[in-house]
């Protein structure tokens, strides 16, 4: 290969994928129904390729992706369409979503190329977050988010509200790293924007610029996650169809639990769970 060539090829390998402008939020409903003007007057990211199983190629249908911002929320419009398979979506736990399809969104908000926030979420919006700082992965990290989604006839829409007070970022920030991947469990494969490499272990460096951002001054901020679970037993009778037993408080569980996140910098902060699930 001539020094020409070779240099053409480093120079297209290191050039920078187009940046995601985030625009103004008005009057957004988070309700899976992309119906505010504020959605249609934002360029979508449109291009994805698969890096899962093997590398290139586009994924089935159309994926379309908007940001959108106000003062409370930076927001998150999907939606996938045109698609010619059966979406898989199911009402469950929080967390429990990996047979699902999905669309990822990885926020760099620090933009240091080492740390960031995870959030996962299927068609119906059920919701899966993590946090990551180099090789360290905190999957007992929980967002306090909105999201709602619908599967439609062709695919689905998810809309997203993560509240600023929800993430830490550095002062004046206007600018972080994003990531944004989409699951297709029938057929194994995750797609992403911008091109990802399998297995990178420095995930973040791949990352694409999300602009235009103007988050509250960060810091400090107190958030409480008040959660319910019931847990409930279903019973089949010899020869029977499986049917819920009547309620019992005693077999039966019904559990509150409350998680207190105090933040005191940027950087620091304090977290504490009563009666943990």
């Amino acid at each position: 290969m001539s020094p020409l060539l070779l240099a053409s090829c480093i120079a297209l390998a290191q050039t920078p994928p187009p940046p995601v402008v985030v625009g103004e939020g008005s009057d957004i409903v988070v309700d899976g129904v992309l119906d505010e003007p504020a959605w249609q007057a934002i360029a979508p990211v449109t291009e994805f390729n698969r890096f899962q199983p093997v590398e290139g190629g586009p994924p089935p249908g159309r994926t379309e992706v908007r940001f959108a911002q106000d003062e409370r929320y930076l927001y998150a419009a999907i939606v996938v369409s045109d698609v010619d398979y059966r979406i898989r979506a199911r009402v469950s736990q929080r967390e429990d979503i990996n047979q699902d399809d999905q669309i990822g969104i990885y926020l760099d908000t620090f933009q240091d190329e080492r740390s960031g926030y995870i959030f996962y979420l299927n068609a119906l919006g059920v919701q899966q977050d993590f946090r990551r700082n180099g090789d360290v992965v905190t999957f007992s990290w929980d967002a306090v988010f909105k999201s709602e989604g619908r599967v439609t006839d062709t695919g689905y829409v998810l809309e997203i509200a993560w509240p600023w007070r929800s993430l830490r970022y550095a002062k004046d920030s206007d600018t972080w790293g994003v990531l944004i991947t989409r699951k297709v469990p029938h057929d194994n494969a995750k797609y992403s924007f911008p091109s990802m490499e399998r297995g990178n272990p420095r995930l973040f460096t791949q990352a694409a610029a999300l602009t235009g951002l103007r988050p509250p001054p960060a810091g400090t901020g107190l958030e409480l996650l008040p959660q319910l679970t019931v847990i409930q037993s279903a019973v089949r009778e010899d020869g029977a169809d499986l049917r819920w037993a009547p309620y019992n408080p005693v077999l039966d569980v019904v559990r509150p639990s409350l998680d207190a996140r105090l933040g005191i910098t940027p950087n620091l902060g304090m977290a504490a769970t009563i009666n943990p699930d």
